[in-house]
């Protein structure tokens, strides 16, 4: 799921001519956020469950969420 939101952010960041880290997590968050929950709902399991994506013992959504807040703080400071 990172790769996949990372590329598509790549890509979208790359068509706007705008390569920033901080625009693209801003990107890459949302999509991935939205990857993981489609997921779960796919599955029918919770978004605490352990039946969707999880990375260092955390589901991806909530790395989707700290990544789109880390991207806002990168491009307002």
């Amino acid at each position: 799921m990172f790769v996949i939101a990372g590329a598509i952010a790549f890509g979208i960041a790359r068509a706007i001519g705008n390569e920033a880290e901080g625009l693209w997590m801003m990107i890459a968050g949302p999509l991935l956020v939205g990857l993981d929950v489609g997921y779960r709902r796919a599955r029918k399991t919770t978004l605490f469950g352990a039946r969707g994506g999880t990375f260092i013992l955390l589901p991806v959504w909530c790395w989707g969420v700290f990544w789109s807040g880390l991207g806002a703080y990168y491009v307002w400071r």
